[in-house]
C-alpha cells in the first residue's frame, strides 16, 4: 500500500514539473453602470491612484493604493490585505486617456502575474458605464493563486459596486420609488 502511494505521488509531482512551463490566463471582467457622473468617477479614481485611503471609491478594507496618480508610466503599488498577511505589488501605468480610460500593468519582479486590465468610464445615454477588463497569465502550477486570485476579484468587484451604489445616494438625482 505504501508503495503504491509513493509511486502515484511521485506521479503527481513529476506531472506537475513537467507542466510548471505552461502557462492559463485568468481572465477577470466588471461593469456595472451609474448615474454618477463620469468627470466625478475619473477623479475618483485619479484620487485612488495616489492614496485610495481617502476615496469613497475604492475598496480599502480589501486593498490600499500609493502612487503619484494617473500619469504615463507611473508606477502604482498596492497593498493586498489578506486573510494571513499582507502583500504588496508594483503596476505600471499606461494607455491614458483622460477622463476615459487607463491601464495597469503588472511590474515583472514585483508581481506574481504576467497582465493587467484596463478601465475605462463610457457614457451611455443618460448612464455612465464603468468597465475593469483584463487578465492574468500565470504558470501552470500557480493552481492555488490562480484561485485565491477569482476569490478575491469577486470579493473586490462586488464591493465596488456597493461603494458605486452608495455613492449614487449623494450625487444622483433619482426619484425613489416606495
Amino acid at each position: 500500500m505504501t508503495k503504491t502511494l509513493l509511486i502515484t505521488l511521485n506521479f503527481l509531482l513529476s506531472f506537475n514539473t513537467a507542466q510548471a512551463e505552461s502557462t492559463v490566463v485568468v481572465p477577470m471582467s466588471y461593469t456595472v453602470e451609474t448615474c454618477i457622473p463620469a468627470n466625478l468617477l475619473w477623479e475618483q479614481f485619479k484620487a485612488s491612484m495616489i492614496d485610495s485611503k481617502k476615496t469613497w471609491l475604492w475598496p480599502t478594507p480589501l486593498s490600499e493604493v500609493n502612487g503619484t496618480g494617473i500619469q504615463s508610466d507611473a508606477q502604482i503599488d498596492i497593498l493586498y490585505k489578506l486573510p494571513f498577511m499582507d502583500q504588496l505589488y508594483s503596476y505600471r501605468l499606461s494607455e491614458i486617456e483622460e477622463g476615459m480610460q487607463f491601464r495597469y500593468s503588472a511590474i515583472q519582479g514585483k508581481h506574481p502575474f504576467v497582465g493587467g486590465a484596463l478601465i475605462r468610464i463610457t457614457e451611455i445615454e443618460s448612464k455612465r458605464q464603468l468597465t475593469w477588463k483584463g487578465e492574468y497569465e500565470t504558470q501552470n502550477n500557480q493552481w492555488f493563486s490562480r484561485l485565491f486570485f477569482k476569490a478575491y476579484a469577486k470579493k473586490f468587484f462586488k464591493t465596488l459596486g456597493q461603494n458605486i451604489k452608495s455613492a449614487e445616494k449623494n450625487f444622483c438625482n433619482q426619484q425613489t420609488e416606495d
